[in-house]
């Protein structure tokens, strides 16, 4: 509990937007950003996804596949740390 309130602020949170599950296109890396680049289409996590423009650290991210919408791939994160806490917890596989 006391991890992740010094990463998301003491008494209250840092970001107040919603959101965790996020899939668009690159618009601005930064420097030290080696595994994407602009205009690229990409999906992962992030704190305050539903907002119109997010940032998120590098390895939060994976590009996205080019069967999948944006709509489906952004449905996957979470719903994917969903199923895998349920096969390690519950299931113990």
């Amino acid at each position: 509990m006391y991890p992740a309130r010094l990463d998301n602020g003491l008494k209250k949170p840092k970001n107040f937007i919603l959101g965790i599950d996020v899939a668009g296109t690159i618009e601005a890396v930064g420097k030290n950003v080696q595994r994407f680049k602009v205009g690229e289409h990409v999906f992962g996590s992030c704190f305050g996804s539903h907002s119109e423009y997010v940032i998120s650290r590098e390895n939060f991210l994976s590009h996205k596949p080019k069967n999948v919408t944006f709509e489906e791939a952004a449905a996957i994160p979470c719903a994917g740390q969903t199923a895998l806490q349920a096969l390690r917890d519950v299931a113990q596989g």
